[in-house]
This record gives structure tokens, C-alpha cells and sequence, in this order.
């Protein structure tokens, strides 16, 4: 890996780390809310 990654691809990283953020913590909300998490 490049040590100075382009900075639209530091943004594109960036946004797509967020959405997984997001994704994992809905899906842990659901999870609890139904009683399937483990």
C-alpha cells in the first residue's frame, strides 16, 4: 500500500468506512430490537 494515499481516495475510503459504520450499527440496533443478537 502507498504511503500517501490520493486524497480522493482517502475521501472515498473515508465515506465508504462510514457507511459500513452505519450499516453495522443498524443491523446491531435490529439485532437487539428482534432479539437475535448474540
Amino acid at each position: 500500500m502507498p504511503k500517501k494515499m490520493s486524497e480522493s481516495k482517502k475521501r472515498e475510503s473515508a465515506i465508504i468506512g462510514t457507511i459500513q459504520q452505519k450499516e453495522d450499527a443498524e443491523s446491531l440496533v435490529d439485532s437487539i430490537a428482534f432479539g437475535t443478537y448474540e
